[in-house]
């Protein structure tokens, strides 16, 4: 693990939402010479974008339109989604329309 890792930890800790993305881009991905670990990386996804982070909200909705990490759900992807598009992302309003339309 890196001291960068390590750092974004503590900052996650302290409420930090760009180091929780920091941290669960890590867990999810292995970067940083973490251990994957899908379900705490969704933890500290759910956390960052509850704090605004837009592409934090955006990976969930990613993750629960495509099942990764979490059991698919349409429904919650569309939360997600529209959840990245107000805090910003606009790219998101399409991801979200998509996901509405699965969700019928």
């Amino acid at each position: 693990m890196s001291s960068m890792y390590y750092d974004y930890k503590q900052l996650a800790k302290q409420g930090d939402a760009n180091a929780q993305y920091n941290v669960a881009l890590c867990l999810a991905s292995g970067r940083e010479g973490v251990n994957i670990d899908t379900n705490e990386a969704i933890n500290y996804f759910k956390a960052s974008a509850n704090g605004g982070v837009a592409d934090a909200a955006y990976a969930l909705g990613i993750a629960y339109g495509t099942g990764n990490g979490v059991e698919q759900d349409f429904k919650a992807a569309h939360h997600w989604f529209l959840k990245a598009v107000g805090l910003g992302k606009s790219e998101a309003y399409q991801d979200a329309q998509k996901a509405e339309q699965l969700m019928n």
